[in-house]
């Protein structure tokens, strides 16, 4: 009964998110929370904890409350390391980074992505590797260190080749074209943009596209 009573909770909010209604998501998170604290069993709780929190980190992102949402996928990140998800755990780790990225928070978002490519690399996962290494070279061409966000951006392409990751060579490539355009390497840039954009087209990707 409980696990229902959690679970039904968390489709309305989900449900509610969908609408817009970022108020009501974030409300029924906190009951479904109460709920869970209150009625589920160890593992159950523990993962349908993770999933309440990853919801409630997305409503906070979307209504500018990004430290919460940061405290929240934290939340997230320990849950699943905990479980033994490492998977999930080096998303939320990757989504944290993202977040501070968008803010201009480059330190925090840096040390971000280098936990998740640690972690990745650890378990083997090639696909969170290549995106914690996008994410990381973002950073550093944000910072003006060129050189270095082009080598990120290189091994993340090569991590979306290995994987047949189309999103994931289209973000690297891209990286790449912003890197070398302000280097003034315009032909180079025009080169890695156009890959960028054939591999955003296999993956459907419209805004990516459109950008």
């Amino acid at each position: 009964m409980a696990p229902g009573t959690a679970e039904l909770l968390l489709k309305k909010a989900r449900s509610a998110f969908e609408k817009h209604s970022h108020d009501e998501a974030g409300k029924l998170c906190k009951e479904a929370i109460v709920v869970v604290d209150k009625e589920m069993p160890g593992p159950a709780a523990a993962r349908m904890r993770a999933d309440i929190l990853l919801l409630m980190a997305d409503t906070k992102d979307l209504t500018g409350a990004w430290i919460d949402a940061i405290l929240y996928l934290d939340g997230v990140t320990q849950i699943l390391i905990g479980l033994g998800d490492h998977k999930l755990a080096i998303e939320s780790i990757i989504r944290a980074g993202h977040i501070m990225s968008k803010r201009g928070k480059w330190t925090d978002a840096q040390k971000k992505f280098e936990k998740a490519e640690s972690l990745s690399s650890k378990h083997g996962n090639h696909r969170l590797l290549g995106r914690a290494l996008a994410g990381e070279g973002t950073i550093l061409w944000r910072q003006g260190k060129y050189l270095e966000a082009i080598r990120h951006g290189e091994r993340a392409a090569e991590m979306g080749k290995k994987t047949r990751d189309d999103e994931l060579i289209g973000k690297a490539m891209s990286l790449i074209s912003n890197v070398r355009f302000d280097r003034g390497e315009y032909e180079p840039s025009l080169a890695a943009n156009r890959e960028a954009l054939a591999s955003f087209e296999k993956a459907k990707d419209d805004l990516e596209i459109a950008r």
